[in-house]
């Protein structure tokens, strides 16, 4: 999974390093981070600076995933997603993987920390979706659109991926940007059970899975797939910004 540069992105992630990074891509005008940044400038204060960012693809769901996310001070949880270019407002099976990726990063992280117990059920994605702000985007070659609308996108593989690509780039930003990380949990644990106080100090974590995977991306028919893509997506992104 590979940072996206971004202007303004700050931290080795913003960099857009990744190790091997021959298949990240670098955008330029409007995408999810700029998008992310839009909401959150009319919702409330970010609790890190960086909006986290990545794109990836995966041939088992046949297409690439991009997502941003970040948390602010305000309530509630925000997310926008699009397939193929155009949004889908009644989500599907990329934010489902969106949300089980972010929970499962989060609960490894207070797991690892011993700010939750063997004993202790994980965080609950109501409770880890508190604040936050995400865009999720897929680009598929074989797109599943369900509902009397088509405004639900389906498969199993696309789920799984998003998830898996999600959790695998916020674990290595929580151990890449430590503080940052810390004030992101911090959010997510106000209002905590007894026991989870966000007061607590945030131990931290050996760096021994930090040496992170090579990007599994790959560019063989990346860019068929992505001709015109990004400027539809651009385009998809302003008429939401507009409505």
């Amino acid at each position: 999974m590979c940072g996206v540069p971004e202007a303004g992105a700050s931290g080795p992630l913003g960099a857009g390093s990744c190790g091997a990074s021959a298949g990240s891509r670098p955008h330029s005008g409007r995408g999810p981070r700029d998008f992310v940044a839009f909401l959150d400038a009319q919702s409330g204060a970010p609790v890190h600076p960086d909006v986290i960012g990545f794109e990836r693809e995966d041939q088992r769901m046949a297409g690439t995933v991009e997502a941003a996310l970040r948390w602010c001070d305000s309530p509630g949880e925000r997310v926008r997603s699009f397939a193929n270019s155009r949004p889908t407002r009644e989500d599907g099976a990329h934010v489902a993987g969106l949300r089980d990726g972010v929970a499962a990063a989060v609960n490894a992280y207070v797991r690892e920390r011993q700010l939750l117990t063997a004993a202790d059920p994980d965080l609950a994605a109501d409770r880890i979706g508190e604040g936050l702000t995400a865009v999720v985007s897929v680009k598929l070659d074989r797109p599943e659109f369900l509902g009397a609308t088509h405004g639900v996108l389906g498969g199993a593989a696309v789920r799984g991926c998003v998830a898996e690509a999600v959790r695998e780039h916020l674990s290595r930003w929580f151990e890449e940007q430590p503080e940052r990380a810390e004030a992101a949990v911090g959010r997510i644990l106000q209002g905590a059970p007894p026991g989870l106080s966000s007061s607590r100090p945030l131990p931290p974590v050996p760096r021994s899975r930090a040496a992170a995977r090579p990007c599994t991306t790959s560019s063989g028919r990346s860019a068929a797939r992505h001709v015109g893509h990004a400027d539809l997506l651009r385009e998809a992104i302003d008429g939401a910004v507009g409505e």
